[in-house]
Order: C-alpha cells, then structure tokens, then sequence
C-alpha cells in the first residue's frame, strides 16, 4: 500500500487556495498538514512539517514564491515544489529550483491528480528527467514539440502533426500530416507515454492513434479510419478497445 503524502498549500489569493485544498482533499492518498497565505508563514511551516510537497503560489507580497523557493533550496530542506501560478513567466526560474512541476491557474483537476501520482513514481529514478522535460514544455505554449531518436541523430515532432504511429519490433513508425513519416529507435510504448498529455488512443498491441484524426469506426469490419490532409487511413481495431472508445464518448 502506497504511504500517504503530506502537502502544504501557500497562496495568498484565498479563493484559489481554497480550491486547490478542496481538490486535494478529494485525492486519495494525500493529507494537507498546513496551508499559509503568505511566503513568512509559509517557511516555518515547511521548516517544522518536512511535507512531501509544497504547492506554493509565485506572484505574493513581500516575498514571492520563487524567492521562498531559493530559501528552501538553500537551507537544504527536503520538500518538492509545485508552483502554481496564472502566468507562465517563470518556467526558467522553476526548472533552475528543481520545481517537480508547474500548474498554471485555474488548476486543473485532472492535471492535478496526473501531477501527484507522478510523484508517488518518482522513486523509480526516470520521474526527474520527465518533469525537467514538461517544464520546458511549459516555457511556451506555443513550443509544443517532443524530441525523437533516429539512427542518425533526432528529430522534433509536433504531437498535432502526427496521425498516427505504428510498431515496428523496437521502433516506431511515426505518421504525419504532408505525407510525412519517420522511423524512430524508440518502442510504441515509450511513445505512448511521451503522449499522455495528448489526445492520443491505443487502438492496439501495435498501433497509437491521433484523436484528433478520428473520423469512424466499423464495429462490424473491426475497423476504424482517421483522417488528414484528404487522406484518409483503415486500421484495424479489436472489439474491446471500440468499447472503450464508445465510453470514452
């Protein structure tokens, strides 16, 4: 059984710090042991409690949170910090405290839950490689690619523009839109968890569909089709994964 997590919350807007407590609460697992309105409070919280984690609010008076995160990383105290703001200014300055993460405002719930249960994996020693990589997704949101190997280097590859991948032993078959494609050295696996946070639908062992690209499905062929650039694609898809499809919508 996993060991439960203890949090503190520091905001000094009071609504988002009682929404981000309320989501909290309503993840399994979790305990908020101190929530301050304000950095001062905040460090002799983090001081005494040593939480797992501190979701801790950038943009506040006297001093903000990445002046507070400085402190902590300073005094050595052994706390993972999520920063959570309306403004994504400060992606540079989060990736250079060792911010596990970033949420931007309002906080998603659902990006939220992703985000703790990412925490609880990073024991296995690949989880601090991972956040480094979404911070710097996080920088622009218009920069929205992900890096790729190939034989003779790598590659960058905007998730929108990839229709779909296919397995090929321990590589991948990337599809893209402009009739595109690449053969990457990373397995379908790997791949799928490079697109967790994008639209992206294992039809099969073998196959990892673009969402976006969805156009019908054929319960009785066993197929579906996606589409782009008035091209369109027949896959094969099994019975049970239609069926989560059709829950999904």
């Amino acid at each position: 059984m996993d060991r439960r997590l203890s949090a503190i919350v520091v905001d000094d807007d009071k609504d988002a710090l009682v929404l981000l407590t309320t989501f909290l609460q309503r993840i399994k697992g979790i305990g908020i042991t101190g929530k301050t309105t304000n950095a001062e409070n905040a460090l002799s919280l983090i001081e005494t409690m040593q939480p797992d984690l501190v979701f801790l609010d950038i943009e506040m008076p006297g001093i903000n949170g990445i002046e507070l995160g400085k402190i902590i990383q300073q005094k050595e105290i052994k706390t993972h910090i999520i920063f959570t703001t309306a403004h994504d200014a400060y992606t540079i300055e989060a990736i250079r405290l060792a911010a596990f993460d970033y949420l931007l405002k309002p906080v998603d719930y659902e990006e939220l839950k992703i985000t703790v249960e990412r925490f609880r994996n990073k024991e296995s020693g690949s989880d601090s490689l991972e956040s480094l990589s979404r911070l710097f997704l996080k920088i622009n949101n218009k920069i929205n690619r992900i890096r790729l190997n190939v034989r003779t280097g790598y590659i960058f590859i905007d998730p929108d523009d990839l229709i779909y991948c296919e397995a090929d032993g321990n590589y991948t078959n990337m599809i893209l839109k402009e009739d595109k494609s690449h053969l990457v050295s990373t397995n379908l696996g790997k791949i799928e968890d490079l697109l967790k946070e994008y639209k992206f639908f294992r039809i099969s062992r073998s196959t990892l569909i673009n969402m976006k690209y969805l156009r019908r499905v054929d319960r009785k062929a066993g197929k579906c089709e996606i589409s782009a650039d008035h091209k369109s694609y027949f896959l094969h898809i099994p019975a049970k994964k239609i069926k989560i499809l059709e829950s999904i919508y």
